[in-house]
């Protein structure tokens, strides 16, 4: 790649090597677009015409033709990866671990692809940052991991993408099940291998992978473990779908848990409709749930809704993440959505709505009325609004919910800032009881030169008591630097610091745990890197020393 300034314009020139990238042989209509982003406007321009509530489509790219490639053979990869490791936990002394990877790639076809690892190492990989949950779910955690990012489109059920949480796609099968961590150790992978086929109408992947037993104190806390994925997914009438997954895990004839999924969605512009179902068997107790959604304009009316049920028994804890059995829930919400030309206001959305939900364990039906505003401004600003009160049924009581979310978005001195706030009355399970809570986010990036960027995000809780006085505030603050010393030379250090003041007292804040990270890679060759990577974490003990 090269780039090149002149006084009126610059040129980007790219050039991609045809065996790097998987084609159907004799193609010659390529889809493409290019999207550039002008900083003094503020405005991005794409090569083609989107619609603002549509977004770019893949189905809407332009067409490239007159390319002939001549590149022939099977693309074939073997490369090892070298580890050697200093770990050091408290007073313990300190040891040398070595260790070597294998990972092999082999495109059997242009469609279809090989991947395999043998004792993949992921020392490089950045810890995940701290969450105070006051939630009674798990928190779910996103996939870092190179092998298992690889393809993972494939293997999951049809949503609507990151932006739309108003529905849950069934995730019965969920990566970070394997090599998960027990006590901040992860299980040990001995291998995995993933074979992929990507086609203009199929989409097949098969993942598998066994994992090492894992002990500590002489006690077996994870024993050997098989993992299976299949997916499967048909594209119908241009850009629908149909699809089925299967995921499964299994130590013995006694001790298994598997999952079988159907999923469907019709998607027509804006609109989108998706149906699912799923099928559980953990160690033979069988369950099923079922979720549905739709995003799209009836007239001039964006509508939004979801179903969900999931039946007690339904159960994925060894490979997927529905901690929520027994949940019924569905939401609709829908309003006027307009669009702006010219001047300031580049489009909103308001709308009223309305969520019913049973808890597990409850048999009462809760009642949510919603309200939403979301207007987005020309110059790349926005924010959303959002308000939900009712009455609640869950953990043996009932009261009045309340809610308010405020999420706001934009561009601060040429960098993307990112800010908002969630306060609500509601169950604290953290304490057990029923008060106020609240969480703040933010996160802002600027570069001070382009070779140098920093970063602060952080989240700060509040917890109320049922005397509605504040009882403790919980910050948390990652500051960070990256160093791009050339294309190919990149350092990153950061720290994250998780604190606790009790009420309003900030003379008592105490340093509950500091994490230190650091990670230095060299792409020496187009296919090759070295890491020097650091991660030194120290929390308080009882004497509110951080060890």
């Amino acid at each position: 790649r090269a780039v090149k300034v002149y006084s009126d314009k610059y040129e980007v020139e790219v050039k991609i090597p045809f065996k790097s990238i998987r084609y159907k042989k004799e193609l010659n209509k390529w889809g493409i677009t290019f999207t550039r982003y002008i900083a003094h406007k503020q405005e991005s321009d794409c090569w083609n015409e989107f619609l603002q509530n549509e977004g770019i489509l893949v189905s809407k790219f332009g067409t490239l033709t007159g390319i002939k490639p001549h590149s022939l053979g099977y693309y074939f990869e073997l490369y090892p990866e070298g580890f050697v490791r200093y770990d050091k936990y408290g007073e313990e002394k300190g040891g040398f671990k070595p260790s070597l990877s294998m990972n092999f790639k082999w495109d059997l076809t242009p469609q279809t692809n090989f991947n395999a690892t043998v004792y993949p190492d992921f020392a490089q990989i950045e810890s995940d940052p701290f969450s105070l949950n006051l939630s009674r779910y798990p928190v779910y955690l996103d996939e870092r991991r190179p092998f298992f990012l690889a393809g993972k489109d494939i293997f999951r059920m049809s949503d609507f993408g990151e932006e739309k949480g108003f529905f849950s796609p069934l995730n019965i099968f969920y990566s970070r099940r394997i090599g998960k961590s027990i006590d901040g150790e992860a299980v040990p992978i001995i291998g995995g291998l993933k074979l992929t086929n990507k086609s203009t109408v199929w989409n097949m992947g098969l993942l598998s992978a066994y994992t090492d037993e894992y002990t500590k104190n002489d006690s077996l806390l994870e024993p050997h473990r098989g993992f299976t994925v299949v997916r499967t997914k048909r594209r119908m009438s241009e850009n629908s779908d149909i699809g089925m997954l299967f995921s499964g895990t299994m130590v013995n004839r006694e001790d298994y848990n598997y999952a079988l999924g159907l999923d469907g969605v019709y998607r027509k512009g804006i609109n989108q409709l998706i149906f699912q179902g799923a099928a559980s068997n953990k160690n033979d107790k069988i369950g099923w749930a079922s979720s549905a959604g739709y995003f799209g304009m009836v007239r001039n009316f964006l509508t939004i809704a979801s179903a969900e049920i999931v039946t007690d028994s339904f159960d994925v804890s060894d490979i997927g993440f529905a901690p929520w059995t027994g949940i019924k829930k569905f939401f609709i919400c829908s309003g006027p959505y307009k669009e702006y030309q010219k001047g300031l206001l580049k489009n909103i959305f308001a709308a009223p709505g309305i969520m019913v939900i049973q808890e597990p364990g409850d048999k009462k039906w809760s009642k949510i009325a919603h309200l939403e505003i979301n207007p987005n401004f020309r110059n790349n600003w926005g924010f959303s609004l959002s308000f939900m009160v009712g009455p609640y049924y869950e953990a043996d009581t009932n009261y009045l919910y309340r809610q308010v979310n405020l999420c706001v978005w934009g561009k601060l001195l040429g960098n993307g800032i990112n800010f908002g706030g969630n306060y609500s009355y509601s169950y604290n399970y953290n304490r057990d009881f029923l008060a106020y809570q609240g969480s703040n986010w933010f996160f802002y990036r600027y570069s001070i030169i382009p070779q140098v960027g920093i970063s602060l995000s952080g989240n700060i809780w509040a917890e109320w008591d049922t005397l509605n006085t504040l009882v403790a505030i919980t910050p948390r603050l990652t500051p960070r630097i990256d160093f791009r010393i050339n294309a190919d030379v990149n350092l990153s250090i950061f720290n994250q610091f998780v604190m606790a003041t009790p009420g309003t007292d900030f003379r008592e804040t105490d340093l509950l745990s500091n994490r230190t990270g650091m990670l230095f890679s060299w792409n020496f060759k187009p296919k090759s890197w070295l890491y020097i990577a650091l991660n030194d974490y120290r929390e308080e003990d009882e004497y509110g020393r951080l060890q």
